[in-house]
């Protein structure tokens, strides 16, 4: 062996063909280029990319100097709002100093090339094609191009705000960029344009993944040895036992609703009574089969050894979640939830007809109601279903039992919950959440249809609902939502509707 050679193993070639022995992994050294952490340590890696005479080879040296500190700050706050999970991003995506250096080319060879600065051609690439290339979801795709409105805009070569106490700096050399930067204030969520709630949903969450390493850790368990494990399983099982509801006799039902199959409303219902009967079903089933495991009148199977499991740690066992609706919530919380939802059901099959508010959340499939709704007013119109829509309108009820009469225009729901904003009464929109108000129920909502083309556009934040926290694949329908201020206001504080935010 030679001394004075070095090996130099990459994975951006094709290495799946050579056999390494592994005792020469043992003895190499890793070398790798971790993203940095922060506002400010990512701001300083991308101005990295322009050290020397890269910011002076433009024809507009001035114009190209401000905006590409913009695109700096851009990228940063882009790569950074990922830690504020989904609320930051509905998908992780891979953005890359690759984007910022292709981005600042693109700028260059346009700024060269245009006597004016072509805003809307450069937010439009930006946006769609340089990062908008990685983003495959749309809310997320609003998202970038609204930081984009905010940055790339003349006010970049004015010293305009990029956020409280930080302005664009006047057009100087790489070494004075840095020295801004280094003087910039602390981070903090308005610099992403969010809410302090933001920060705090953030820190819960490194809380709940630190204890959940050190649960899984320590076994899930706090002593007690075997004996203590399997008492307090039978304990979890007599007791979602004594909760569970009994089966709905569809058969009955069915007879009640025979005269009424084709009113869309019915059969949603119908069709929740059949999926949380099927629930129902599997539940009673495992919870016996582990009673009779557990007295040794059956045998262990990996199956019961799962449940039991689930029941110990206080998971949702997977046969179960097969048949659940989209949650987050740990078993206690669901079986409760479970409960509730199985209550809305059977109180309309004693009395099949819409309720007066019915309970969005509590639906395992809350689209169906929503189509319904639809169906309904094209019916009743005689519009082509295709070409309409649902709209939304925040009612003065502020719980479900305040509805006297039901809708003749859709149908109330209720069960809806804001993150990001809160519903302001005094002045019929969205307003700024309060300190320390994570999630914020909305007042009886009433969903109707209307022709494509018509809905509400003036003063409306299109605001995404989602089942759970989870977002993106929870995707329910569309609200327009009332604001007095800017609509990008809420879409870069991550303002959405949830359906069940509960997480424990």
């Amino acid at each position: 062996p030679n001394g004075n050679r070095i090996g130099w193993l990459s994975c951006q070639e094709k290495l799946e063909s050579i056999a390494i022995p592994i005792g020469l992994l043992q003895r190499c050294i890793k070398v790798s280029n971790e993203p940095p952490q922060g506002l400010k340590a990512n701001i300083l890696r991308g101005l990295n990319l322009f050290r020397g005479d890269a910011l002076e080879q433009c024809l507009k040296e001035n114009e190209f100097k401000s905006i590409v500190f913009c695109l700096c700050y851009f990228h940063a706050v882009i790569v950074e709002r990922r830690k504020f999970g989904k609320q930051g991003w509905n998908r992780v995506y891979p953005f890359n100093l690759g984007d910022l250096s292709v981005s600042a080319q693109v700028l260059r060879n346009y700024l060269d090339d245009q006597p004016h600065i072509p805003w809307d051609d450069l937010r439009y690439i930006f946006g769609e094609i340089m990062y908008g290339g990685h983003i495959t979801d749309d809310w997320d795709r609003r998202l970038c191009n609204s930081y984009l409105l905010n940055y790339i805009n003349p006010s970049a070569l004015s010293g305009g705000d990029l956020f409280d106490g930080f302005k664009v700096p006047s057009p100087t050399e790489y070494e004075g960029y840095v020295e801004v930067v280094e003087q910039m204030p602390a981070e903090n969520p308005s610099a992403f344009g969010m809410h302090a709630n933001a920060e705090i949903e953030h820190r819960l969450q490194l809380s709940d993944h630190l204890f959940l390493n050190i649960n899984r850790l320590g076994g899930g368990a706090a002593g007690g040895g075997v004996e203590g494990k399997t008492e307090r399983i039978k304990s979890m099982i007599d007791d979602i036992l004594e909760k569970l509801p009994t089966a709905i006799d569809m058969t009955d039902v069915q007879d009640k609703t025979s005269g009424d199959t084709g009113n869309p409303y019915t059969n949603v219902f119908l069709q929740e009574c059949s999926y949380l009967n099927a629930l129902q079903a599997e539940m009673l089933r495992s919870l016996k089969e582990a009673d009779s495991a557990l007295r040794g009148d059956v045998t262990l199977t990996e199956a019961i050894e799962i449940l039991m499991g689930c029941l110990f740690d206080g998971t949702i066992p997977p046969s179960w979640a097969k048949l659940s609706w989209a949650t987050c919530r740990s078993l206690g919380a669901w079986v409760q939830d479970f409960v509730a939802r199985f209550s809305q059901v059977s109180n309309w099959a004693v009395n099949p007809s819409l309720p007066l508010s019915c309970w969005l959340s509590g639906m395992v499939n809350p689209q169906a109601f929503t189509t319904a709704v639809v169906q309904v007013t094209a019916r009743k119109n005689d519009w082509p279903l295709d070409k309409v829509t649902i709209q939304t309108e925040v009612t003065k009820f502020a719980n479900a039992t305040d509805v006297s009469a039901p809708s003749t225009a859709g149908a109330y729901v209720h069960g809806m919950f804001l993150q990001g904003a809160r519903w302001n009464e005094k002045v019929g929109g969205l307003d700024d959440p309060l300190p320390g108000q994570l999630v914020q129920q909305l007042p009886v909502v009433l969903l109707k249809a209307v022709q494509q083309g018509k809905e509400a556009t003036r003063d409306i934040y299109v605001c995404p609902v989602y089942k759970t926290q989870d977002r993106g694949p929870t995707f329910v329908f569309t609200a327009r939502l009332k604001t007095r201020t800017p609509a990008k206001r809420w879409v870069i504080g991550g303002t959405a509707v949830l359906l069940d935010p509960e997480k424990a």
